[in-house]
C-alpha cells in the first residue's frame, strides 16, 4: 500500500513540473483522432522523459496538442522584474518517439523581440529533445537543435525582420541566447523571400541562416547564406550563380547586402536597374566571378509613397556591384568588359550610376540601331573607371514625386550619360578621342544626337575613311578639354574652354588643328563644325598668339587674334583673319608673297583681301603708323644678292591678292578718303650693283602678272619668230595698272629720275614701258618729269608714253584713246646752273612729242620759246613757231645743238627767219633757212635777207645766201623803223 501511494504522489510531482514547465496550456491533451497521424521517419523508442528519484524510476510521457511558451526576467533596474516572453511553440499533435525525443506535428514557433511578435517558424514536423531542469524536472532545452520538415520563417509585419521569408524544406533550427539558427543539408532547396513594395527572391541549394532574437543582444545582424546554385530575382534584375550566396542585414538600420559568388550571370534588362539604353531592347547579360549588392530596408514608409500606401521593409537598392577576370556585359548592341561592375542606384532605387573600375575597362558597341545615319560603331576605353549614368532616374523621380506628368520629364528620363575617368580614349571607325583627365559621353535614346565632353590634354583624329582615301584627315588638340556634338547632319567640336566659362581659362587653353596639309596653332578658343569633307574652324586668341599654315596653298599666317576659315576637302575655299596685324607668308615656285594687315579675308577659290579692322575698338584702335594698313610684299630672284632680287611692296587701305596659277598673282589695292594706295618696288638692272625703284600714289594699282596668260599666248602667237618673242617679253609679262595716279616715281643710277601723275597708268614690265593718261572728262593732261644728270625734262599730253631700257624715251600725246578731242602735249627743259640758248625751254605742240635721247621731236604744229631759270618765258629768248619741229640732241651732254623744221617762224632778239625749212645750229652759232618761195631772215641792224636759201652766222653774222635781195630798213626821227 505505501509503495502505491508512493507512485501517486511521485507521479502526481511530475505532471506539476512539466505544468509549470510549459505553462498554463494543456500540456497533455487526447489525439484527436480526425487528425492525420505524423509519419514515423524517427527510430521508435520509448517515450517520454525519464523521471528517476531514488529507488524510483519511471518516465512521463505526453500526446496531443502541445503549447510552449518562453518568458524570461527582465531587470527594469528599479527593483522589479518584468516577466518578457521570448518564444511560443505550438503544435497541433504531439508524441514520444524515444528516450526524450518528441515529435511534434503543424508546428509553429513565433519568436517575441521587445516581448511583441517579431518572426513566425512553422513547420509540418519537429523532432526536439525534452531535458531535465536541476531539479529533474522535464523541460525544452532551446539550445539544442529542432529538426524541421517543410520549415518555413516568415518574419511579421512591424518587426525589424519585417518582409522576409525563408522556405527552408527539411531544416534544423537552434534557439540561442541571442541568435536563431537554421541550417539546412547542402542539396536541401530553398527559397528566401524579401517582400514589399519591391519583392526579391533568392533560390538554390543548401541554406544556412542566423536571425536576431533580441535587439538588445551584441547580434544585430541577420545573415542567410545559400549554400550553392543561387539565384536572385527581383522586379528589376536576375542573377545567377554556382557558388554561395550570402545575405547579411542590419537590423539596426535596415542596410543589407547581397554577395553571389563563382560564374555569375546577371540580368538588368526588365525594371528600373536596365541598363542605360536597353529599354525594352532585350536582355542585358551581365557575367562575372562575384556579384554584391547592396540595398536598404526602409524602417519607415517610403518617401514616394503616400502613407496609406506605403509599407515598412521595402526595399531600395544602393548599390550593386559585379566583378571578375574580366566581368562583362552582353547588352543589345553593346558589351563591356571590365574588372568590376557597380550599379547605384538613386534615391528612389532606379539606378542612377553603372560603374566599370577595378582596371582597365572596356565599352563597345556592337551593332548599329536600325535606321540610324551613324556609319562606325563606338569603342571607348579607361584605365580606371567608366560610369554610365541616367540623370533622369534621379531628376525624373523627383518631378514625378512632386506631381509632374510623366511626359514632362520623358526628354529627361531618354537621356544617356558615359563617363570615362583617367586616361581615356573613344574609337569610332576612322575617329579616335584620347583625354588625359577623362571625358563625357551623353545622348538620347532613339536619337543621332550625341556630345562628348572630354577634360585634360585632348587629341581628337578623324582618319580618311576607307571608302574614299581622298579624303583628308582631321585632327585637333589641345590642354584643357573638348566638347563635341554630333548629329546626323554635323559634327561641332570646340576644343579648350569657350569665353563663357572664365575670364582667365581660355587665355591659357593652347590648342593646334590639322586638315589635310592645312596646320592651325595657338592660344584662346577653338571651335570646328565638319558636315561631310567641309570643316568650318573658328580660333579666337586673347592677343595675336594664333598661327597658320595652309600647306600646298603656301600660305602661312602669324601674329593672328581671332580667324575663320571655310575648308573644303583640302582646299580652303572661305578665310576671314584678324590680327594686330596679321603677318602671312605665301611661298611659291621661289616666289615670296608677304602681306601684313589688320584683317585679311578670302574673297575667292584662290583669293585674298586686305583691309583694315573696321571696329573701333580695342586692341585694333590702339594700332599705330604702318600697321594700321594692309600691306603686301613679293620678292622673287636671287636669294644671295639683295641687289638682284626683286621685290615689289604694296601699302593701300585695301588690297585684293588672286592667285591665277603657277607662280603668278594679282595684286589690285585700293585707296579710300583719307589713304592712297602705295606701291614701291625694287628692280635689278643689267650692268648695275644699285637696283631701280619705283614708287606710285594712287586711287587703285593693279599688279598683273601678265596681260595674256602664257596658255593664251603660245595660242595666238605659236611658232617662232620676232611676232612670238615680242608676245612672250610684253604681254606674257608683269603689268602695273593705275588708276587716279596721284604721284609716281621711279629712280635708276643709269636712266635718272622720273616722276609723273594722271588719271590712268600703266606699265609694262616686259616691254619696259609707261604709259601716263589723263583724265579726259576734265581736259587734264598726264604729266611726266624726268631728271637726269641735273636736267629736267617734263613732258604734258592727253598721253604720256615711257620706255625705258638702255635709254630713256618720253613721248606726249595730244589725243585720248578712242577721242578726236585734242589736249595740246607741252615739253619743258630745264637744265640749273646752265645759261645756253635753251637750257631752259617750253614746247607746245597740237601733235605729239617725242623726246630721245638724241633728238626731241614735234610732229604736228609747234611753239617753242626759251624761259628764264625761274620758269617764266624771257623776252630775249628764242621763239619757234613750226608745223614739225626736230631739236638734235648731243649723245654726250644731251644738250640741244641742232633745231630742225618745217614752216617755221624763228623769233629771236639775235635773228628771226621764216621759210618752209629752218636749220638752227646751236653748236656752229649758225641758222640755215630754206624756201623755193625765198626764205627771209633778219638780223638785229635791221638787214633783211631773202633768197630761197640763206646761211647766217647770228654770233658773227657772216651771211651766205644765193640769189636774192637784201635791204636795211631806216630808223625815223620818232625811232620806227622805215624799210
Amino acid at each position: 500500500m505505501k509503495r502505491v501511494v508512493a507512485f501517486v504522489l511521485l507521479l502526481g510531482c511530475g505532471l506539476a513540473a512539466l505544468k509549470f514547465a510549459i505553462g498554463d496550456e494543456v500540456a497533455v491533451q487526447t489525439t484527436d483522432p480526425r487528425a492525420k497521424r505524423p509519419t514515423q521517419d524517427r527510430p521508435e523508442g520509448p517515450g517520454g522523459v525519464r523521471v528517476d528519484s531514488g529507488s524510483i524510476n519511471t518516465t512521463v510521457s505526453q500526446s496531443g496538442r502541445l503549447v510552449f511558451p518562453r518568458r524570461r526576467d527582465v531587470d527594469m533596474g528599479d527593483g522589479r522584474i518584468r516577466k518578457e516572453t521570448v518564444f511560443v511553440l505550438r503544435a497541433e499533435d504531439s508524441a514520444p518517439i524515444g528516450d526524450g525525443l518528441q515529435q511534434l506535428t503543424d508546428v509553429t514557433l513565433e519568436i517575441y523581440d521587445d516581448d511583441a511578435p517579431a518572426a513566425t517558424v512553422t513547420a509540418s514536423r519537429a523532432f526536439l529533445e525534452l531535458g531535465r531542469d536541476a531539479n529533474g524536472q522535464p523541460r525544452f532545452d532551446e539550445q539544442k537543435e529542432v529538426d524541421l520538415r517543410d520549415a518555413v520563417v516568415v518574419s511579421l509585419p512591424g518587426s525589424r525582420l519585417a518582409g522576409m521569408r525563408l522556405e527552408l524544406g527539411d531544416a534544423k533550427v537552434k534557439v540561442g541566447e541571442e541568435q536563431i539558427e537554421l541550417t539546412t543539408a547542402p542539396d536541401q532547396a530553398v527559397r528566401f523571400t524579401l517582400q514589399g513594395r519591391r519583392t526579391a527572391t533568392l533560390t538554390g541549394a543548401g541554406a544556412r541562416a542566423r536571425l536576431p532574437r533580441d535587439k538588445r543582444a551584441g547580434m544585430q545582424r541577420a545573415t542567410v547564406t545559400i549554400l550553392s546554385n543561387p539565384r536572385l530575382e527581383t522586379d528589376d534584375l536576375d542573377v545567377r550563380a554556382a557558388g554561395r550566396m550570402r545575405y547579411v542585414e542590419n537590423m539596426a538600420s535596415g542596410a543589407a547586402r547581397i554577395t553571389l559568388e563563382e560564374d555569375v550571370e546577371l540580368d538588368l534588362s526588365r525594371g528600373r536597374l536596365a541598363m542605360p539604353g536597353t529599354e525594352g531592347e532585350g536582355a542585358s547579360a551581365v557575367r562575372g566571378d562575384q556579384f554584391t549588392g547592396w540595398l536598404l530596408r526602409a524602417r519607415e514608409p517610403a518617401m514616394d509613397l503616400p502613407a496609406s500606401k506605403a509599407r515598412s521593409g521595402d526595399m531600395v537598392w544602393q548599390r550593386l556591384a559585379l566583378q571578375g577576370a574580366p566581368a562583362s556585359v552582353d547588352m543589345p548592341g553593346v558589351k563591356v568588359e571590365t574588372p568590376r561592375i557597380t550599379v547605384r542606384p538613386g534615391p528612389f532605387g532606379d539606378p542612377y550610376v553603372v560603374t566599370a573600375h577595378g582596371g582597365g575597362s572596356r565599352v563597345e558597341q556592337t551593332e548599329l540601331r536600325a535606321g540610324s545615319r551613324q556609319a562606325d560603331v563606338v569603342t571607348g576605353y579607361s584605365p580606371r573607371r567608366i560610369h554610365l549614368m541616367r540623370p533622369g532616374d534621379v531628376v525624373g523621380a523627383l518631378h514625378r514625386a512632386m506631381g509632374f506628368p510623366r511626359w514632362t520629364t520623358r526628354p529627361i528620363d531618354r537621356q544617356q550619360v558615359v563617363r570615362f575617368v583617367g586616361s581615356s580614349r573613344l574609337e569610332s571607325g576612322a575617329r579616335q578621342l584620347t583625354a588625359s583627365e577623362g571625358m563625357v559621353v551623353a545622348r538620347r535614346s532613339g536619337r543621332e544626337t550625341g556630345v562628348v565632353r572630354a577634360m585634360g590634354d585632348v587629341d581628337v583624329v578623324q582618319k580618311p575613311r576607307e571608302d574614299d582615301p581622298s579624303t583628308p584627315a582631321l585632327r585637333a588638340s589641345g590642354n584643357d578639354g573638348l566638347l563635341l556634338i554630333v548629329t546626323s547632319e554635323q559634327e561641332r567640336l570646340r576644343v579648350g574652354p569657350s569665353r563663357d566659362d572664365g575670364a582667365a581659362r581660355w587665355r591659357d587653353h593652347r590648342y593646334s588643328v590639322q586638315q589635310g596639309d592645312a596646320r592651325l596653332n595657338g592660344v584662346g578658343t577653338c571651335e570646328v563644325v565638319r558636315t561631310g569633307d567641309r570643316s568650318e574652324i573658328a580660333l579666337s586668341a586673347p592677343f595675336d598668339e594664333i598661327e597658320a599654315d595652309f600647306g600646298q596653298d603656301g600660305t602661312e599666317l602669324r601674329g593672328v587674334r581671332q580667324l575663320r576659315a571655310q575648308l573644303s576637302g583640302r582646299e580652303v575655299t572661305a578665310l576671314d583673319v584678324g590680327g594686330l596685324p596679321v603677318r602671312g607668308e605665301l611661298v611659291q615656285d621661289g616666289q615670296r608673297v608677304r602681306v601684313q594687315a589688320p584683317r585679311l579675308r578670302q574673297i575667292g577659290p584662290r583669293s585674298l583681301q586686305l583691309l583694315p579692322m573696321a571696329v573701333d575698338e580695342a586692341p585694333w584702335t590702339e594700332l599705330q603708323g604702318i600697321d594700321r594698313l594692309p600691306r603686301l610684299r613679293r620678292s622673287w630672284g636671287s636669294t644671295d644678292d639683295d641687289a638682284k632680287r626683286y621685290e615689289v611692296d604694296v601699302f593701300s587701305p585695301r588690297i585684293d591678292l588672286h592667285d591665277v596659277g603657277g607662280r603668278a598673282a594679282l595684286v589690285d589695292a585700293h585707296a579710300d578718303d583719307d589713304q592712297p594706295a602705295r606701291i614701291y618696288a625694287k628692280l635689278p638692272q643689267i650692268g648695275s650693283s644699285e637696283p631701280a625703284t619705283v614708287s606710285c600714289e594712287a586711287g587703285r594699282l593693279r599688279l598683273l602678272p601678265y596681260a595674256v596668260a602664257p596658255v593664251a599666248a603660245a595660242a595666238h602667237f605659236g611658232g617662232g619668230g620676232p611676232l612670238r618673242a615680242i608676245a612672250g617679253h610684253a604681254i606674257a609679262r608683269p603689268w602695273l595698272l593705275v588708276d587716279d595716279v596721284r604721284g609716281f616715281e621711279l629712280d635708276d643710277d643709269q636712266q635718272g629720275h622720273i616722276e609723273g601723275t594722271g588719271k590712268t597708268l600703266l606699265i609694262s614690265q616686259g616691254g619696259g614701258a609707261a604709259l601716263f593718261v589723263g583724265d579726259p572728262d576734265a581736259q587734264a593732261p598726264a604729266v611726266v618729269t624726268r631728271l637726269h644728270e641735273g636736267r629736267e625734262v617734263v613732258v604734258r599730253g592727253a598721253r604720256v608714253r615711257v620706255r625705258t631700257g638702255d635709254e630713256v624715251r618720253l613721248s606726249a600725246l595730244g589725243t585720248f584713246d578712242g577721242r578726236s578731242t585734242l589736249l595740246a602735249p607741252t615739253m619743258t627743259l630745264h637744265e640749273p646752273g646752265e645759261r645756253g640758248l635753251l637750257s631752259h625751254m617750253q614746247a607746245m605742240c597740237r601733235g605729239d612729242i617725242h623726246v630721245e635721247p638724241r633728238a626731241v621731236r614735234f610732229s604736228g604744229p609747234v611753239e617753242a620759246f626759251s624761259l628764264r631759270p625761274d620758269g617764266q618765258p624771257d623776252p630775249e629768248g628764242l621763239h619757234i613757231d613750226a608745223r614739225e619741229l626736230t631739236m638734235q640732241r648731243q649723245e654726250s651732254t644731251g644738250r640741244v645743238s641742232v633745231i630742225e623744221g618745217d614752216d617755221v617762224v624763228v623769233d629771236w632778239t639775235r635773228i628771226d627767219a621764216r621759210a618752209a625749212s629752218v636749220e638752227l645750229d646751236l653748236l656752229r652759232e649758225t641758222c640755215v633757212a630754206s624756201d623755193p618761195k625765198a626764205a627771209t631772215i633778219s638780223t638785229p641792224d635791221g638787214r633783211e635777207l631773202r633768197s630761197p636759201r640763206i646761211s647766217v652766222n647770228y654770233v658773227t653774222w657772216e651771211v651766205s645766201m644765193g640769189p636774192g635781195s637784201a635791204r636795211q630798213a631806216q630808223k625815223s626821227v620818232d625811232g620806227d623803223v622805215e624799210r
